[in-house]
């Protein structure tokens, strides 16, 4: 009977957490935050900042050592046996997720919010998981970003974060999911190239986590490791006789990329509280396993700069490429989809394989009297009624057992005497006879150290560049790295050498208009196109380049002509509906854009154009079905949560969201520009935003009714609609252009027309000498500048600007000395002005 009624007595208090479903809501946290001074009020431009890119974003590295009590937006997700924290307003991060059973957290949740300078853009936070993309410490890290809440049809809930990025305009979000029953975070990743160019990308979910004492251990399947910027190959877990999974033998920083692995989970086990998290994905998702340690010198730093409570951790990464010197490509349009997995480890002596059924322990040890034992322990993620626990001595089955599994409770085995000799193996299957789980004692799938005997790493050659190829490579290398300006003096070089290179006037001129160089791009796409008239690529971007030069006939045959292509199709005719709807032939966009949909799964920015199109064609209710559709895929987007608004729906948070960063106001008016919807961008340019928390939006962010690009657009909009912006052009010209980092290609028109209106608006010749620096065309950032110069020299990091580029980019510090000494009257403590002059100086 006892048995019968241990089962009784798991089966039901499994039914009791079950019937406490799965929640979510929005909260506040509550923790001591240290003050960010001011970010750098100067625009770090492309061609200033020394391979570091990340305009149109501020440099964030003045931090200030005092802490106040802040109460932080957190989204609560929680479940029968975890609870978990998200913070949008921290680049989205994970903050913790507790596991209820156990009572531990499975991520360095710190007791403070204490930043210093280590991410790309300065400011970064040690705390729960970093969500890096397209970048790793992404430029977004510590900024806040778009969020949603939901609770799903099938039982679950979610916790949505995203942002797309301003330098790039890539798009990524992350769903946090909890499911009835099951014990184990998912995490469901979309990375979407909103854009019309292609860029560069990775994806790394940087998860840290708390170091309880010098045994804490990592778990990772593999026998060579790469060492993290360098070529180098070493032994794992011993390397020259010191076990580096042991994170208290690690004598300095040190992050590992596993090698030559094709499992599919790592993680972290803490020997003495029995306990760990696991990370879990299928190669084809997520292949990348990365293991950080800070060593002594760093812990102490963790200890005093990044934490009040003085704890350390270290960091298991999951990548969606095998490391982070690798980047890819997405083309314009193109989504990539994958879930992850993070999964608690409870009262288990050690983890040797993980999976989404649960994780696995199969030790050999010794029992309390001495004797030696094989461990048998197996915690399940969620129950399995039925299941059966198999364990086999080579091809003797020595243990069949039908169980009953739940989260709550782990199974254990033990198998005495096992013999040194003897090779076991581990089965789990469910109640059909399904394999879940197996596992043979001491193996992995990876790559044997024999394999590599020297330990290195090829690494290409780049020094010289002879041939079309050697050009190609070394371009393509810099462009990966971020490197477009080294990138785009390779093609130059390549095609003065190779003049008429199909395939370097493609690539050179594919990068010119992803710099935003159109007519650049026309010159070396034109002939690229006589010499491949079939490919398909070359007239996509050819249509770019036209469209960005106002020339909407010559891009409409360029992308109509390759509709029907599988690839470069659905980016054509996202394009061609722009177009159209641009033209008023509502129908033919819509159609067209739909075109394009089967057979493969549309990016969200085509979702927000079909469900405007349908609005506009007044087809109501098949618009609202389509919107519900769209927001099922990504609630927190602000175009579909415009399109809820024109719909009726009330949603002041929408505009609460809005207020907090003008960019995506702007972003909201570019997507209705380019449809020619002039009165919806209206709708988001004029309204009335109420003031939000100063951590709710970037530092030193200027609110919408001061923010002059907002106001030219208003400007820019009404005119197209039939209205005066008079008022609004002289107006935005009264505005402080300082934190105002202009970088999209649709503002060139808007400030072209506010100069049309007024020649001597030098805040509009500064502000289109900024963007013209952006697309890196350094001569007509001079001439703009200047012109703003003559007009209102006071205006802020206007002689910084200029000077730069006459003294680091002209390299003429004759004609630099001048700007750079009359700035000084005008901002004597901007510091890289003062340092600017130095240097023109010491050239005299």
């Amino acid at each position: 009977m006892k048995p019968i009624l241990a089962l009784l007595s798991l089966l039901l208090a499994s039914a009791a957490l079950a019937d406490a479903g799965v929640q979510v809501w929005e909260d506040t946290l509550t923790l001591p935050t240290y003050q960010e001074g001011p970010p750098d009020p100067n625009p770090p431009f492309d061609l200033f900042t020394g391979g570091n890119y990340f305009y149109p974003y501020t440099w964030r590295i003045n931090f200030l050592r005092t802490a106040t009590s802040h109460s932080w937006r957190a989204l609560m997700l929680e479940n029968e046996y975890l609870k978990c924290t998200v913070l949008p307003d921290l680049g989205g991060r994970l903050y913790s997720c507790l596991d209820k059973l156990s009572g531990r957290q499975m991520f360095y949740a710190n007791s403070s919010v204490k930043k210093d300078w280590i991410a790309l853009r300065g400011s970064w936070v040690a705390l729960g998981m970093e969500l890096n993309f397209p970048v790793g410490h992404s430029w977004v890290t510590v900024s806040p970003v778009d969020w949603a809440i939901t609770e799903n049809p099938d039982g679950s809930a979610s916790a949505w974060v995203g942002n797309t990025d301003r330098v790039y305009g890539m798009q990524w979000r992350v769903e946090f999911v909890l499911r009835p029953g099951v014990a184990a975070l998912e995490q469901r990743v979309t990375l979407h190239n909103r854009s019309d160019s292609r860029y560069r990308y990775y994806w790394w979910a940087n998860a840290a986590v708390q170091v309880e004492d010098p045994t804490t251990t990592f778990i990772m399947p593999t026998r060579l490791a790469e060492i993290h910027g360098l070529p180098e190959l070493i032994t794992w877990p011993v390397s020259q006789g010191v076990d580096l999974s042991v994170t208290g033998n690690n004598t300095a920083q040190l992050g590992l990329f596993a090698f030559g692995c094709r499992e599919e989970f790592f993680g972290v086990y803490h020997p003495t509280s029995r306990s760990g998290v696991v990370h879990y994905a299928t190669l084809a998702d997520a292949p990348g396993k990365k293991t950080w340690v800070w060593g002594p010198d760093g812990d102490a730093y963790v200890r005093s700069a990044l934490s009040d409570n003085n704890t350390t951790y270290v960091e298991v990464q999951g990548g969606a490429l095998n490391d982070q010197s690798t980047f890819a490509y997405l083309d314009p349009q193109q989504t990539r989809s994958f879930t992850e997995y993070w999964v608690p480890a409870r009262s288990l002596g050690g983890i040797t394989r993980a999976n989404l059924y649960g994780i696995l322990n199969l030790q050999r040890t010794k029992d309390s009297t001495g004797n030696d034992i094989l461990l048998v322990e197996f915690s399940p993620s969620r129950v399995l009624s039925g299941a059966t626990v198999r364990l086999w001595k080579f091809a003797e089955k020595v243990l069949d057992e039908m169980v009953m599994l739940d989260p709550a409770s782990n199974y254990v085995a033990r198998i005495r005497n096992p013999g040194a000799n003897n090779l076991y193996a581990f089965q789990l299957l469910d109640a059909d006879g399904r394999q879940l789980m197996l596992h043979a004692e001491n193996q992995y799938d990876a790559a044997n150290p024999s394999e590599y005997p020297n330990r290195h790493l090829p690494v290409p050659d780049y020094s010289v560049q002879k041939t079309e190829d050697d050009f190609l490579a070394v371009a393509d290398a810099n462009e990966r790295n971020g490197n477009l300006v080294p990138a785009a003096t390779f093609y130059q070089s390549g095609l003065a050498q190779f003049p008429s290179s199909a395939r370097l006037l493609k690539a050179g001129g594919r990068l010119s208009v992803s710099m935003n160089r159109f007519q650049e791009g026309l010159d070396r796409l034109v002939p690229a196109q006589a010499a491949l008239p079939g490919d398909p690529e070359i007239r996509y971007y050819l249509g770019v380049a036209h469209a960005g030069l106002g020339v909407d006939a010559s891009a409409r045959l360029q992308w109509e002509a390759i509709r029907t292509d599988p690839n470069w199709g659905p980016a054509a005719s996202l394009q061609l509906a722009c177009l159209l709807s641009r033209a008023g032939d509502y129908q033919n966009a819509l159609t067209t854009l739909r075109s394009s949909f089967p057979g493969i799964t549309p990016g969200i920015r085509a979702g927000a154009v079909e469900v405007a199109l349908l609005r506009l064609l007044e087809r109501w209710d098949e618009a609202a079905v389509r919107l519900r559709y769209w927001r099922s895929l990504d609630p927190a987007d602000s175009a579909l949560r415009h399109e809820q608004h024109r719909q009726g729906a009330w949603d002041p948070a929408f505009w609460h969201h809005l207020a907090a960063d003008p960019e995506r106001i702007l972003d909201l008016a570019t997507h209705y520009i380019q449809l020619g919807v002039y009165f919806d961008a209206l709708l988001a340019l004029a309204r009335y935003y109420p003031s939000v928390d100063a951590l709710e939006s970037e530092p030193s962010a200027v609110a919408p009714a001061e923010h002059p690009l907002v106001t030219y657009y208003m400007a820019y909009c009404k005119e197209k609609v039939g209205l005066s912006g008079k008022d609004d052009y002289v107006r935005a010209a009264t505005l402080s252009s300082r934190y105002i980092f202009p970088n999209r290609p649709g503002t060139l028109p808007v400030l072209q027309a506010a100069l049309q209106r007024n020649s001597s608006d030098a805040t509009a010749h500064y502000l289109l000498g900024s963007l013209y620096m952006s697309f890196q065309m350094v001569d007509q950032a001079i001439a703009e500048w200047s012109k703003a110069r003559a007009l209102r020299p006071d205006l802020p990091s206007l002689h910084r600007n200029l000077g730069r580029a006459l003294l680091d980019v002209k390299k003429d510090p004759h004609a630099a000395l001048p700007v750079l000494l009359e700035g000084l009257q005008y901002e004597p403590g901007n510091s890289d002005l003062q340092s600017a002059l130095q240097r023109a100086q010491s050239l005299q």
